[in-house]
């Protein structure tokens, strides 16, 4: 695991990487991008952990090792960002500890401070503004804090190296209304109780990226007039998400609980956040039971609905369908949810990427309504479920696709269909591999765009289909006929009949999990691709590398 930096969207859960060391997947937390200004480091800045995980699904992490892996980012972080603030040794600058008893706002942002905050800044009663992130400060937090009575609008403290806990006092501030911000720190307590006093608090509310334990405090229910960024994720938060989250129904934005340890069942009260437009996210943690129908008065919401990589059980609920505004994040992949996929998913009509549905127990045959997602470009994500019969050959409308076309590693029978050759922006991944398709290979799938990239991911090996190759196909090999079977090893013919009349080709059982078992990790790990949220790349299964 590491620490990288680039120039991305906010909050993307999946990318590349390959750890050196275990030489094995990894799994990516902790993503979030700061905004700097021009004379600093850039426009944005991403920091990512990325966790080794093991097997088809992530490996759970305690508590303990939580905490261990997430101090060290956060002094890997604080390490690059003085470094990036050319913060050098002997060359440090500490906070002033005596300011004019009438100072109202204190600003020292981005100025490359290291050491202690001063205890003095609580004999500063009239300060109203606090901003002291985004530098290379140590040490706790002075509870004398907690007397900046006036305090007002920004209390921010983010993106340091403090540590230890949250003093309580810092409850006493009740008048704060904008933003409270100790994100990216390295602090490891509880949250006390006592933040559930920031009534007035109305815009941000930031403690992610921390090593926070324990349960997060029904308290902060009390914090109602919060508009947006509720943000916890990225810390060790244990058990249940409390029902009184529910009241925090002003949330227009960026309710974000995802990469802690919360367990339990998803409190149906969160359905009353339905003013929410973008960002409700509870990806990665342990949670479990059905998904609660009254997600579905979530009617605003436009993107980023993140449900994915718990161990969520039972059906979809049809009522998701009533989220129609949705344009582009619908994550529901790695739980164990099962049954058929609700036909009303198919009214998503303004989805435009990523839809995620992947590594679930989902079965029965794919609803034609998924054709209706014809506004989709990119992430179409069905794979490695238990879904059956033929696919429909309403997915043909999906022709704006241009990257991720994956329906392997499920139990699809029949023929392809013609119309998937319609298809034919898409450049990279597509993916029909591991099912029990038959006949032969038609001849329209000739008309996919001839780029490198589609090369090689086009994979339709360990189904049942049978006679030749078509001669339209050979133009995806950019026309190397005779080094189709060399240059795409078993892409195709693996466990297949190619070359065998379909005449010829008696009516088998499935085949033995030998031969069409669910790729292993190096084959069905999540693609990644420049034009989705989520990084992909051309394998299908969580990236390796």
């Amino acid at each position: 695991w590491g620490v990288f930096s680039s120039t991305v969207r906010r909050r993307v859960a999946w990318d590349s990487c390959y750890c050196t060391s275990c030489k094995g997947r990894c799994k990516i937390i902790d993503i979030h991008t700061r905004d700097w200004p021009s004379s600093g480091l850039g426009r944005s800045r991403r920091t990512a952990e990325a966790l080794y995980a093991r097997g088809p699904r992530e490996t759970k992490l305690s508590n303990s090792m939580r905490l261990n892996r997430l101090t060290s980012l956060a002094a890997a972080t604080a390490a690059a960002t003085a470094a990036a603030l050319s913060v050098r040794p002997g060359h440090a600058v500490q906070l002033p500890t005596t300011l004019p008893t009438a100072t109202t706002r204190i600003s020292y942002a981005y100025d490359g401070y290291t050491g202690t905050i001063p205890t003095e800044f609580g004999l500063l009663t009239d300060v109203t503004y606090l901003r002291l992130d985004a530098n290379a400060l140590t040490g706790h937090i002075p509870s004398e804090l907690g007397q900046m009575s006036e305090m007002a609008s920004y209390f921010h403290l983010g993106a340091n190296s403090v540590s230890s806990s949250i003093p309580t006092q810092l409850g006493q501030m009740s008048k704060m209304s904008t933003a409270f911000n100790l994100q990216s720190n390295m602090i490891s307590s509880s949250i006390p109780t006592q933040l559930g006093q920031l009534e007035q608090i109305s815009f941000s509310f930031h403690l992610s990226s921390n090593s926070l334990l324990s349960g997060i405090p029904t308290q902060l229910g009390q914090l109602d007039q919060m508009s947006s960024d509720f943000d916890l994720f990225s810390n060790a938060l244990s058990s249940t998400i409390p029902t009184q989250l529910g009241q925090l129904d002003q949330m227009s934005s960026d309710f974000d609980l995802s990469w802690n340890s919360l367990s339990s069942a998803i409190p149906t009260q969160l359905g009353h956040l339905d003013q929410l437009s973008s960002g409700f996210n509870l990806y990665s943690n342990s949670l479990s039971s059905a998904i609660p129908t009254q997600l579905g008065q979530l009617r605003q919401m436009s993107s980023d609905l993140w449900l994915g990589s718990n161990s969520l059980s039972s059906a979809i609920p049809t009522q998701l369908g009533q989220l129609d505004q949705m344009s582009s994040d619908f994550d529901l992949s790695w739980n164990s949810l099962s049954l058929s996929i609700p036909t009303q998913l198919g009214q998503m009509s303004e989805m435009t990427q990523y839809f995620a549905l992947d590594s679930n127990s989902l079965s029965s045959a794919i609803p034609t309504q998924l054709g209706q997602l014809d506004q989709l470009s990119a992430s179409f994500y069905l794979h490695s479920n238990s879904l059956s019969s033929a696919i429909p050959t309403q997915l043909g409308q999906l022709d704006q696709m241009t990257a991720s076309f994956q329906l392997d590693s499920n139990w699809l029978s029949s023929a392809i269909p013609t119309q998937l050759g319609q298809l034919d922006q898409l450049t990279a991944s597509f993916f029909l591999h591991a099912n029990s398709l038959s006949s032969a290979i038609p001849t329209q799938l000739g008309q996919l765009p001839h780029s490198s990239s589609l090369y090689n991911s086009f994979c339709l090996y360990s189904n049942k289909l049978c006679a030749d190759v078509p001669t339209e196909l050979y133009a995806l090999a950019s026309g190397d006929k005779s080094g189709w079977a060399i240059t795409l090893p078993g892409s195709i013919t693996t466990t297949n009949s190619i070359g065998t009349p379909c005449e010829h080709i008696i009516s088998t059982s499935r085949p033995t999990s030998s031969s069409t078992s669910r790729p292993t990790s190096s084959s069905t790990s999540r693609p990644t691709s420049s034009s989705t949220s989520r990084p992909t790349s051309s394998s299908t299964s969580r990236p390796t590398s």
